[in-house]
């Protein structure tokens, strides 16, 4: 998960004329200024908490927000309120796919909040990315698996319509897939290329029938 945060904020750096601010946990990449303007706030050390560190953003005028883990209501509020007002937030949660982190972020706010919180989620949010590391088929490492959800007018609406659970067959139907694919599409490749095992691919899907129905019926085109 942080390298891949790092990756991005890299890419960012090395690509767009940016005013960066992180807020990490503890700084475990340090990311020189290329074309952009990064500033890296460690919690404990520049700042007392994260609260106090997304109150500074405010004022240093961001471009691009990264908070490393978003652990409570507070911060999901200060970061909702962050990308509703245009700036590009990156935030991670400890969830396993895409829906998951959608419906868990709009349901950690007040049931009389969640209508107004649902519509600011699907006006603001950009994309979702989860990853799992996989044992390697030999033994050898481990691989990435990637859900990859971005937003299209059709997810808008069923996060609107708090219809979320639609998502991933939206994501499989599609003919392109927009770069878009589900955790089981990730798994799936990753077994069809020989990197890691059948079992392995049925056993880190969210839904071993389906996974394994669905490893099936493509083994079957072969």
């Amino acid at each position: 998960k942080n390298e891949l945060v790092a990756a991005m904020i890299d890419a960012i750096n090395s690509n767009s004329s940016m005013h960066i601010v992180t807020i990490e946990d503890r700084i475990e990449y340090f990311h020189a200024p290329k074309l952009s303007v990064v500033r890296q706030r460690e919690i404990g050390t520049d700042a007392l908490n994260i609260a106090a560190a997304l109150r500074g953003v405010w004022d240093q005028n961001a471009d691009v927000i990264v908070i490393e883990t978003m652990h409570d209501l507070k911060t999901m509020r200060a970061a909702l309120a962050l990308a509703s007002n245009g700036r590009l937030v990156f935030a991670s949660m400890g969830t396993v796919s895409a829906v998951s982190t959608v419906d868990r972020f709009i349901d950690s706010f007040p049931k009389a909040e969640q209508d107004a919180t649902r519509l600011d989620v699907s006006n603001s949010l950009q994309a979702v990315i989860c990853t799992q590391l996989i044992p390697n088929a030999d033994g050898t490492g481990r691989i990435m698996a990637q859900e990859i959800m971005i937003i299209r007018p059709e997810i808008r609406e069923m996060i609107r319509q708090s219809k979320t659970e639609r998502i991933p067959s939206f994501i499989e139907s599609q003919d392109n897939h927009h770069g878009m694919q589900t955790m089981g599409m990730s798994l799936r490749d990753l077994y069809l290329a020989g990197r890691i095992t059948r079992d392995m691919a049925i056993a880190r899907s969210m839904n071993l029938i389906e996974m394994e129905e669905l490893l099936s019926r493509t083994e079957g085109r072969l």
